[in-house]
């Protein structure tokens, strides 16, 4: 849409005090309080209401929510005396219409501040949504390239004296192109259709090609197929054979193995046995005992535990728990057991797992037991603690 002004930092008098200027050059230095730049209303959103606007009342956001959005300022026309003549508002986007540009003059106009900050304002108009409906359109056209609407061009005179008698009218230039446009479309047409024969003529080989491809590729993929059939069979009728050998001679090496071990390493392999199941942890026991019941280590604390005898599998005393080991998180993760000895001379210390133990407590009482699986002979070949 063609500007009526230009949108410079020249500060433009609304109906409010002229700006100062000094009074021997004609210059305008500053602006004064109520002034605007055109530049700040280009674009500025506009807003009706039906209600009747003081533009020096305060006014809340329930109240402004009444106010209908119904465009923006697209610009201003100024006459030749300076004074501002009209603004010209973009409407539309509500009740069906369409967007139209209507120009209305600025006492229509009303500045609503927000806040004390003199740049923070709306523009309201005083009337109705109805009303901007049905404002008259403002004609763009009849407006000169100098901004002002042109009421002086003469008509015969002018006509006779600047229009050619031979020029041609528009309507003769737009029936020439259009005579011009369908020889081109023509043309075009033709060009397009032998195209399209020739790319049917293409298709059609290019298909007769394919399948014969498709036929060779089918066959050579049959060819290849039989081959590796065949293939494969020798190959897998091989590893069966192999299979059985080596599965012979497995069984042939094994079963001398078998013939070749004597007595003595029979016995070596059980004295290893019995070494591991040793050195190895023992199951939790399962002690049963009336007016008694098994703890867990969260309920236990070492002055409950410290000092505890322990009995083995056959209820025999196998020694008594000298520490506990703590976790990080201080949980009990092993108790410390000292083992045989006399009056704490020859004593075996070992580190015991936990869960190797069952501890047992008085039902009501703090009195506890502590048993474990292994007997004392067990305890005392385990390897004593270094920590």
């Amino acid at each position: 849409m063609r500007k009526l002004l230009m949108t410079t930092a020249v500060a433009v008098a609304m109906g409010a005090p002229a700006m100062a200027a000094t009074e021997t050059e004609g210059f305008v230095t500053q602006t004064e309080a109520g002034d605007f730049y055109g530049s700040e209303l280009i674009g500025k959103r506009l807003y009706v209401s039906e209600a009747e606007v003081d533009a020096e009342a305060e006014w809340t956001e329930e109240q402004r929510a009444e106010w209908d959005d119904v465009g923006e300022i697209n610009d201003i026309i100024i006459g030749d005396d300076g004074e501002v003549k009209a603004v010209l508002l973009d409407i539309g986007g509500f009740l069906g219409m369409g967007e139209k540009t209507v120009a209305v003059n600025m006492d229509q106009l009303k500045f609503v501040s927000e806040t004390a900050e003199a740049d923070d304002y709306f523009i309201v108009v005083q009337g109705s949504e109805a009303m901007l409906e049905n404002a008259p359109e403002f004609d763009m056209a009849a407006v000169s390239p100098n901004g002002a609407v042109d009421e002086t061009m003469p008509n015969d005179d002018v006509a006779a004296t600047e229009m050619d008698e031979d020029a041609m009218t528009p309507g003769d230039e737009m029936a020439e192109a259009e005579a011009t446009m369908e020889n081109a479309a023509d043309e075009a047409g033709e060009e397009m259709a032998e195209a399209g024969d020739e790319i049917e003529n293409a298709a059609e080989n290019a298909g007769e090609e394919v399948a014969e491809a498709g036929n060779a590729v089918e066959n050579a993929a049959e060819n290849a197929a039989d081959e590796a059939g065949e293939e494969l069979a020798e190959a897998g009728n091989a590893i069966e054979n192999t299979a059985d050998n080596v599965e012979a001679e497995v069984s042939e090496e094994m079963a001398e193995a078998d013939a070749e071990m004597t007595d003595e390493e029979m016995m070596a392999e059980e004295e290893m046995a019995a070494t591991d199941d040793t050195a190895g942890g023992w199951a939790t026991p399962e002690v049963a005992r009336d007016g008694y019941e098994t703890v867990q280590s969260i309920d236990l604390t070492a002055e409950m535990l410290e000092g505890t005898y322990v009995y083995g599998a056959d209820e025999e005393n196998v020694g008594e728990i000298a520490d506990l080991v703590l976790s990080e998180d201080g949980q009990i993760q092993a108790a410390l057991i000292d083992v045989g000895g006399f009056l704490g001379i020859g004593e075996h210390r070992i580190e015991v797992d936990f869960e190797e133990l069952q501890v047992l407590r008085e039902q009501g009482g703090n009195s506890v037991e502590v048993h474990i699986s292994a007997t004392k002979d067990q305890l005392e070949e385990r390897p004593a603690y270094d920590g």
